[in-house]
């Protein structure tokens, strides 16, 4: 079975041009593409957690209503 290899140029292109992709994704995509690789991915990885853990959060409080999503500035 033959596999074609999109580059992330490419796929940066087509998510980019996408009329349903949202700007911010399309905004992070532009800066990341800017970035040192090792950097950028190690960044995405980190806010990709931030957001898992945010999610389990919201389901557990059953929804945004009940939880406080302010950072705590100290």
């Amino acid at each position: 079975m033959k596999t074609s290899h999109v580059s992330s140029v490419e796929l940066a292109a087509k998510i980019c041009s996408d009329p349903s992709a949202s700007y911010w994704l399309k905004e992070a995509i532009k800066a990341l593409l800017k970035r040192d690789p090792v950097d950028a991915v190690n960044d995405s990885e980190v806010l990709a957690e931030i957001m898992r853990a945010r999610l389990s959060e919201i389901e557990f409080f059953g929804g945004v209503g009940n939880l406080d999503v302010r950072p705590n500035e100290e």
